[in-house]
């Protein structure tokens, strides 16, 4: 047995973070700190602190937007 490559559309915020300190900002679905250290669901690392928030991992920041409410 093997294993297909699928697309699938999900859903992340606009900008370049994954998590706002401020909390104005959205907080990606597939963003976690449970335990005070940053992880991305989707496999997407390293996840690096900024002075604004969490960045998003460059995988993630570079994916296609494709214009569509989801």
């Amino acid at each position: 047995m093997g294993y297909k490559l699928v697309k699938h559309i999900i859903k992340v915020p606009l900008g370049h973070h994954c998590w706002s300190w401020t909390g104005r900002g959205t907080i990606c679905g597939y963003f976690d700190n449970e335990g005070g250290h940053s992880t991305c669901d989707l496999g997407f690392s390293p996840l690096k602190d900024s002075t604004d928030g969490v960045l998003k991992p460059s995988e993630c920041d570079e994916l296609e937007n494709i214009n569509e409410e989801v």
